[in-house]
């Protein structure tokens, strides 16, 4: 019976450890000069996500454009060990909230634009 239990904590733990190493604080850092209605009126952006553990990790999360719907094109320019830039474009304008929901999707938590950098609770707290 204690085999059993050990086995099972063993699993447990090993399970939280890899759920723990996963968590990354991914940041989308909007790079474009941010005026008044920028969301609704940009359909081209040039970013940079960075919080990546490796290039693999950092090209695996770049390749999330290919199947995104809404997204026309996309390119990435640069690749490092932590970050990746990207230039991608949109088939539609679309609100800031959008933008926030398609983040969330992609397992980014903070977002970065004209200096400010912000989690993705703040930005929806703030619209509600």
């Amino acid at each position: 019976m204690k085999k059993i239990v050990y086995t099972f904590l063993f699993t447990v733990a090993l399970g939280v450890m890899n759920l723990m190493s996963q968590s990354n604080a991914i940041t989308w850092t909007i790079k474009n000069k941010m005026e008044k209605g920028f969301f609704k009126t940009e359909k081209n952006f040039d970013a940079t996500f960075s919080g990546f553990k490796s290039k693999e990790e950092a090209m695996k999360f770049a390749d999330q454009f290919k199947t995104a719907p809404d997204v026309a094109s996309y390119t990435v320019t640069n690749v490092s060990n932590n970050a990746c830039d990207v230039k991608f474009s949109m088939n539609d304008v679309h609100d800031k909230m959008f933008y926030v929901g398609m983040a969330s999707k992609m397992g980014v938590t903070h977002m970065s634009a004209a200096g400010q950098t912000k989690t993705l609770e703040e930005m929806r707290n703030k619209n509600k």
